[in-house]
């Protein structure tokens, strides 16, 4: 027996917002199990996927800023940069009303 973890974009936004809000009117319908991994650290990218038997990846982090006076915030990691790629895709919740953004990094 396996069991497969395909969230959808909503699934995985009502997940992070019911561990970092007080909100008791999210829903979530299913259970989601979620680590935190620091992609922006000192480990090498390569070392993060190794363990995976996919490509496809749901990462929840804190930004840092570029510099205290920017809006710009750091996407350098032990080996390079994370690279934004194609637009951010607005997330509708279940009444189709904007939820939050999908953005693919590379």
């Amino acid at each position: 027996m396996g069991r497969i973890f395909k969230p959808s974009d909503q699934q995985c936004l009502t997940y992070v917002l019911r561990k970092t809000t007080s909100l008791a009117s999210i829903q979530s319908s299913i259970f989601i199990s979620i680590e935190t991994i620091n992609i922006y650290g000192e480990e090498d990218q390569s070392q993060i996927f190794a363990a995976l038997d996919h490509r496809e990846c749901y990462f929840f982090t804190k930004l840092k800023k570029a510099n205290n006076n920017d809006h710009e915030y750091s996407r350098r990691c032990a080996k390079g940069i994370w690279t934004e790629c194609g637009e951010r895709e607005t997330v509708l919740d279940r009444k189709g009303e904007p939820f939050g953004w999908l953005r693919v990094q590379v």
